[in-house]
């Protein structure tokens, strides 16, 4: 028999909106950057520390400059970045408006970083004029819980602790936590700290239909 869900946390990438790396590796490539060191972009050292808040977006920028070799100013590499995020998933939008309707505490939980907040919930940011993506106002509906703020990644150890420290719950409370995450890695972090999980099915349309049918299995919905 499932345990008891209280609370139900969600990813954003690629589960509440859709982001796809090949997007900036191509726009890069179309900027001059070789294409080996355009498909470090969201590989590299820096990336990880600008995701865990260790570094500024100018650091970040300037570090990106040495390893793509590449002279491209902060705005036009944060643009070739943001635009990976292109779009929101309404089916799942429709999901987390009906699972607020319920006696169910939502929150967020990301490895994102500075200029992806910017990007996802800010629509006069630069990007927005050239990459629309409908802004997500996810503090309307509960706590976003940022990799950068925590200082770590999901995968991180002491990550999903702290991670509940911010939300101001005990790791008691954490099998009550069910996790929807697209990674398997962050997936199994989670379960080893004691939340249910379900891995979401990236295909679109068809990963919603899935959400869907697991949580009106669960009387979730």
């Amino acid at each position: 028999m499932k345990k008891p869900v209280k609370f139900v946390w969600f990813d954003v990438g690629n589960v509440i909106v859709r982001a796809s790396h090949a997007i900036t590796h191509a726009i890069l490539r179309d900027l001059g950057v070789a294409p080996d060191k355009a498909r470090l972009f969201f590989q590299c050292k820096p990336y990880l520390d600008f995701s865990r808040g260790k570094i500024s977006p100018e650091q970040f920028a300037r570090a990106l400059r040495r390893l793509l070799k590449c002279h491209l100013a902060d705005d036009v590499l944060q643009l070739a970045h943001d635009a990976h995020i292109y779009t929101v998933d309404y089916n799942v939008k429709e999901i987390i408006k009906a699972l607020n309707r319920q006696p169910i505490r939502l929150d967020f939980v990301t490895n994102t970083n500075e200029w992806q907040t910017r990007h996802i919930e800010n629509p006069r940011s630069p990007a927005e004029m050239l990459f629309p993506v409908e802004s997500v106002p996810l503090k309307n509906y509960g706590l976003v819980i940022r990799s950068y703020d925590i200082g770590m990644l999901k995968t991180d150890p002491g990550f999903w602790n702290q991670a509940l420290l911010m939300a101001h719950l005990w790791a008691r409370d954490a099998p009550l936590i069910l996790l929807i995450d697209d990674n398997p890695d962050n997936i199994a972090a989670a379960k080893a700290a004691g939340l249910q999980t379900y891995l979401y099915d990236t295909t679109f349309g068809k990963g919603a239909k899935k959400l869907h049918a697991m949580l009106k299995r669960r009387g979730l919905l």
